[in-house]
């Protein structure tokens, strides 16, 4: 079967009303419908043959084996079974409910888009050629859509009971996303909501969500004119509509940040924690702290007796996470032992992960036609000094078949064999260990207090040494560099290397 969408006029996408379509056809490939003649191909009477076939044999095999003590061999597909389950994709019959149904989401997709008075019809054929007609004729189905024209916003208003609220969102009200004159489009509305939800969210409500934005449409406005209504409040009956007073309503203070650096446990720990106070901040630990408290400062954006904020929430969800320090990070509020009815408290869980890695790679190299190989080793500490700093270590050793550029310009010696079959078949040795040490704050004598914590100072060591012996020489490379690297937005970041030192000999020439 065949999909056809006619459109009438412009304003709305026909590639969108494809995909709507509940029934697609069968996958083409370069104009040829691959998949279904790999399902069609395999003779069904022949695959229950070989099934039968094969499902004896394995039956016999597994008697054998049980007699030995094994276990027995699981089921497997034949060729043609793969050729036709795995491999193939079953013909497109025509279903009309199917089609019923696509007429249907694409009413509601002009509604969404504001042709409330738009059309679909549908009809099918079959294809004869010919004059002959198939077998098995081809369906084919037409979707006549005629949009119209779409509605626009004639009045825009904003109703709630909360006068904080509205005053807020009355700042914001030239922000919006909607304006008197525009297209209506339930798409844009739904970044409406989520833009309130996120400001609210961001001022302090806590408990503010989505839910709670609804928009009232009024098309009896005038010509194809909308007149909406953005409602601010609890759903449910008219009594319980209002937010005032309410934990939806509430702007929240966080009273106390509590993080837990405890391990994993399978149950409840009878043993109460160790506790250590800092800055406001409360950090549980078992036996001995696995972070350092004041290393995890500069990711915490979440401060005590503090306006809650969700951008402070994402921000340190981000930060911690991106350490990958930690197995888990989960962040929760609870309203419970909290002095007023408008606090809560943070709760900062992290789990913390293994420490240390170690890896082992093997790859070959072509460069210029001339093969090689290389093996790296790679160890890396992710908390080093319980610091959150991180040490990176990796060793190559790398062999390279290369020609030697000496000789005249010409790489035949007179045998005729060329300097690469002379010298062996790598002849090229490169080996050499790289070292990079990383701490997530600026060492002296640059303050942490001259940088916003959204900057993520960090300052890096980097230390290299390669030796590489080749045919024409050998060479020395050793170099050293210290820095600070820092974030001014998320897509600028900024590094400063006051220290960098060089070092290349070549003790040997050919």
């Amino acid at each position: 079967m065949d999909n056809v969408v006619e459109v009438e006029g412009k304003g709305v996408s026909r590639s969108e009303l494809d995909e709507i379509i509940k029934q697609q056809p069968n996958e083409k490939i370069l104009g040829a419908r691959f998949y279904l003649s790999m399902y069609n191909w395999p003779d069904p009477d022949k695959i229950a043959e070989a099934r039968a076939r094969k499902d004896a044999a394995r039956d016999r095999k597994n008697e054998r084996r049980a007699a030995r003590g094994k276990a027995p061999k699981p089921y497997s597909r034949t060729t043609a079974e793969w050729l036709r389950e795995v491999v193939g994709e079953p013909p497109v019959l025509l279903d009309s409910s199917l089609t019923r149904r696509s007429s249907d989401q694409m009413r509601l997709y002009l509604q969404k888009e504001g042709h409330f008075n738009g059309e679909v019809t549908d009809s099918i054929s079959f294809a004869r050629p010919n004059g002959r007609p198939y077998h098995k004729p081809k369906a084919r189905v037409i979707y006549s859509v005629e949009p119209g024209r779409a509605y626009s916003y004639c009045t825009i208003s904003l109703r709630t009971d909360d006068p904080t609220i509205r005053g807020y969102l009355r700042e914001a009200w030239p922000d919006r996303l909607v304006m008197e004159g525009d297209r209506f489009d339930a798409d844009v509305l739904d970044r409406e909501r989520t833009r309130i939800t996120n400001r609210l969210r961001e001022l302090g409500y806590l408990h503010f969500t989505r839910d709670l934005v609804q928009f009232d449409a009024d098309t009896s406005a005038g010509d194809r004119e909308v007149d909406l209504v953005v409602r601010v409040e609890r759903p449910g009956p008219p009594r319980r509509k209002n937010l005032t007073g309410t934990p939806e309503g509430t702007i929240y203070q966080v009273a106390d940040v509590e993080v837990d650096l405890r391990p994993r446990q399978r149950g409840k720990s009878t043993i109460p924690p160790d506790t250590i106070q800092l800055e406001g901040y409360r950090f549980l630990y078992q036996d001995r702290v696995p972070v350092k408290p004041q290393a995890l400062l500069g990711s915490m954006f979440l401060r005590p007796d503090a306006r809650y904020q969700q951008s402070h929430v994402d921000r340190t969800y981000r930060r911690l996470t991106a350490l990958r320090a930690f197995d888990r990070v989960d962040i929760a509020f609870d309203s419970a032992q909290v002095r007023r009815p408008d606090q809560v408290n943070a709760k900062v869980r992290l789990i913390p992960a293994r420490t240390q890695s170690v890896s082992v790679e093997l790859y070959g190299t072509n460069r210029g036609g001339f093969l090689g190989t290389q093996l790296s080793l790679n160890h890396r500490h992710k908390n080093l000094f319980r610091s959150l700093g991180s040490i990176q270590t990796s060793m190559i050793l790398g062999f390279e078949a290369q020609q030697s550029l000496t000789g005249g310009g010409s790489n035949v010696a007179d045998d005729g064999v060329t300097d690469v079959g002379r010298d062996g078949l790598f002849n090229t040795l490169e080996i050499g260990p790289e070292v990079t040490l990383t701490f997530p704050q600026f060492l002296i004598p640059i303050s942490r207090d001259k940088f916003s914590r959204s900057a993520d100072p960090r300052s890096v060591f980097h230390i290299l040494y390669n030796y590489q012996r080749r045919p024409d020489y050998t060479r020395n490379l050793a170099r050293f560099s210290f820095g600070y690297e820092w974030h001014e937005s998320p897509t600028k970041t900024w590094g400063v290397y006051p220290l960098e030192w060089n070092v290349i000999r070549i003790p040997r020439l050919s």
